[in-house]
């Protein structure tokens, strides 16, 4: 007869949150690359150009290490940011044929608002590799107690391609700044802009300390 299984038991065999995150984030590694191999072999380009956007997508879920996501604390959120967009333009343009500045100030945020300026991040530079523009830059500031996230492309903005995503990619751009509290405009000009911006105190920054 098999002895009854305590609380204890069970408390002990239970994975502990970093097991889980660690476990979710090889899942998603392993999205990527299947990702990455099925967009090499698409036949057509729009189906090649719509598995690399979700390739892009998938890379700013990954961007937080286990053992930093632990709820209650803080990251270096611009360093990961600055890591991420990297590893984005690496995706897009290996050879490095576009110039795409990036300049993010200091910042450290908790790993869910973190998360969530990766993905939005993510939306900017797809849109930023979908145009035809060779110029862009990707600024994250604070400004007027807010912090703004914008991307800009230079020249003349006819030439700009809407993304392989198209709509969807507004709307998970603009989903992702109202779960923050913020909203997202877009500025036709000598180019094109993209500006999410988001109050610092939506996000448990006081930028006025």
């Amino acid at each position: 007869m098999k002895p009854p299984v305590s609380v204890i038991d069970v408390a002990q065999r239970r994975p502990d949150v970093s097991t889980l995150i660690h476990y979710f984030r090889n899942q998603l590694q392993t999205m990527t690359s299947l990702v990455s191999l099925a967009a090499q072999r698409a036949p057509g380009e729009e189906s090649r150009a719509a598995l690399e956007d979700l390739r892009a997508r998938v890379e700013a879920l990954t961007i937080i290490p286990p053992e930093e996501a632990a709820p209650g604390g803080t990251v270096a959120a611009d360093r990961l940011l600055t890591l991420l967009a990297h590893r984005i333009c690496q995706l897009y343009d290996p050879d490095r044929h576009r110039r795409v500045d990036i300049r993010i100030c200091p910042l450290q945020l908790a790993p869910r608002e973190t998360g969530t300026l990766a993905q939005i991040l993510a939306e900017l530079l797809v849109r930023i590799f979908r145009s035809e523009l060779v110029n862009a830059e990707i600024i994250l500031a604070e400004h007027d107690g807010a912090l703004k996230l914008r991307a800009l492309t230079k020249g003349n903005p006819l030439a700009a391609a809407e993304p392989a995503s198209g709509a969807l990619g507004e709307l998970l751009l603009e989903g992702l700044a109202r779960s923050l509290g913020g909203a997202v405009r877009r500025s036709d000009g000598d180019g094109l802009m993209w500006e999410t911006s988001i109050p610092g105190q939506a996000i448990g920054v006081d930028f006025n300390r």
